[in-house]
């Protein structure tokens, strides 16, 4: 049966239950240059290893880590206000 779109009910709310904090996240990854945003997505949120990523991907695994590597680095730098006080990195 096909429903039209007069008949659908729209959502009680559009508030995603999420926090501000999550939505930065959210859209920190989603800001990410392609290359790292795609292996970011293929690793960490689609659970591929890097070698598989680096296989969808036209890669090698290397390249992949190091795209993985620099993803990590730009969220890291977006979001470090969020990191809790006691798990600031020592300057050692």
């Amino acid at each position: 049966m096909e429903l039209r779109d007069g008949l659908v009910p729209a959502p009680a709310s559009s508030d995603s239950g999420l926090t501000p904090g999550s939505r930065r996240m959210l859209a920190a990854v989603a800001n990410l240059p392609e290359a790292e945003g795609e292996a970011f997505d293929l690793v960490r949120i689609q659970g591929l290893t890097q070698a598989e990523a680096a296989q969808v991907l036209g890669v090698s695994a290397a390249t992949v880590n190091r795209r993985l590597n620099r993803g990590l680095e730009l969220l890291a730098e977006a979001l470090s206000d969020l990191r809790p006080d006691d798990e600031v990195p020592s300057s050692s």
